[in-house]
């Protein structure tokens, strides 16, 4: 089912369609999940939520983004408002591992060790920088949904995005070249 089969369905109350949304969108947003949350039932809990308000708000998307890109900004908002109801700001002591869709047999150990490196590298950055480079690049997104997403101009992204891969080459230093 494509995108606008499913919006029409969701909006119709069809459970075909709510099961294609969960289904097609449901890993990528778990995936951006982990990313924001570091905790797996909590980032399971926020992509339950995020999906139940997307069926239930699916008449005011508008078709002005993706529609992954609209469910981003949920699942974002509602970690936001978690986070202000808990008063506190949720520290990452580190990322976990980006991982492909389909797992790789045999992946050698080079990899594993740049797999680490990169997730403890990443952990390292701010917030803003890391929550960007993860959409970008652990979730595919072009640089314009990311800015429709976070709600900030294309030239604060783009800004955000060189210096956050500008302290992953510093930090990550020439024996990995994995930004080259």
């Amino acid at each position: 089912m494509d995108d606008a089969n499913i919006i029409d369905g969701v909006r119709r109350g069809d459970p075909a369609a709510c099961e294609s949304l969960v289904s097609l969108y449901g890993p990528r947003l778990l995936q951006a999940a982990n990313g924001l949350c570091n905790c797996v039932s909590e980032a399971e809990e926020l992509v339950q939520d995020t999906l139940v308000a997307a069926v239930h708000q699916m008449r005011t998307f508008r078709g002005h983004s993706a529609l992954f890109t609209w469910l981003y900004g949920i699942l974002r908002y509602k970690h936001l408002a978690n986070q202000r109801k808990q008063r506190r700001m949720v520290a990452m002591d580190s990322v976990p591992e980006l991982h492909a869709h389909t797992p790789v047999p045999g992946m050698d150990a080079d990899r594993r060790v740049a797999g680490r490196a990169v997730a403890a590298a990443l952990g390292r950055l701010s917030e803003e920088h890391r929550q960007i480079v993860l959409m970008r690049y652990g979730d595919g997104m072009k640089i314009r949904a990311v800015a429709q997403s976070l709600d900030l101009p294309v030239g604060t992204v783009k800004s955000r995005l060189h210096y956050a891969l500008r302290m992953l080459r510093s930090d990550l230093g020439e024996e990995l070249n994995v930004f080259r």
